[in-house]
């Protein structure tokens, strides 16, 4: 079962939604809205429930574990979901969509570290 954290609770949703869909939170506590991670939602379940090396071929997405999280890495379209496996669930701790390059290089550097 996959599940996000529904705690705690901001402006009457829970704090995955915004971390989601914003970006970093503002000094004055308020998160900016990221267009980019709001449009590659749908992208999640997906990424998730494919049988990538079948569908897509190896390349498309490139796996590593780094600590308890799981990596689920699409370098060619610059997007990212970390899951954390529990004891009775699996948490999807976020996704993003990678802007900076150096970012992108850093993520596949550790893929190259890590990979499984």
């Amino acid at each position: 079962k996959i599940t996000m954290r529904s705690h705690p609770r901001y402006l009457e949703k829970e704090e995955s939604f915004y971390h989601f869909t914003c970006k970093e939170w503002n000094k004055d506590g308020e998160r900016t809205p990221d267009l980019r991670r709001c449009e590659r939602l749908c992208w999640i379940k997906p990424t998730i429930m494919t049988n990538h090396p079948i569908v897509c071929g190896l390349n498309c997405l490139k796996i590593y574990i780094k600590g308890n999280r799981l990596h689920l890495l699409n370098d060619k379209d610059r997007f990212l979901i970390v899951l954390e496996v529990r004891r009775d669930y699996i948490l999807l701790v976020t996704s993003f969509y990678i802007e900076y390059d150096h970012t992108l290089a850093k993520k596949i550097k550790d893929y190259e570290r890590y990979k499984v």
